[in-house]
């Protein structure tokens, strides 16, 4: 069960605003994950990770990468705006590394 809209302050000084699973207070739905130098994550989230459509904007949004996230991993096509206003088209492919 969904938590419709929460606010979480962590100790590491994240701010998540968004959706939660209720039962163990997972990251889970739609939210923005705010970080202490002001970069964020706006996006879909499941069991804690990013997973789906969403966005990695730094500070004052000089930089993003849009695409689809996997278990906590951008993955295939994205789009990356760089702090020049240029859009770059980027195809990324999870890779296991060999140990």
């Amino acid at each position: 069960m969904l938590q419709p809209q929460v606010t979480i302050e962590y100790s590491n000084g994240k701010v998540y605003v968004g959706e939660i699973e209720v039962t163990n207070f997972k990251r889970h739905g739609k939210g923005v994950l705010t970080f202490m130098n002001g970069d964020r994550f706006d996006g879909h989230w499941i069991d804690d990770n990013k997973h789906g459509h969403g966005q990695d904007i730094s500070q004052g949004g000089k930089r993003i990468l849009e695409g689809v996230w996997k278990e906590g991993r951008i993955s295939g096509e994205a789009s990356m705006t760089d702090e020049d206003s240029v859009e770059y088209q980027v195809e990324l492919k999870i890779r296991e590394i060999q140990k």
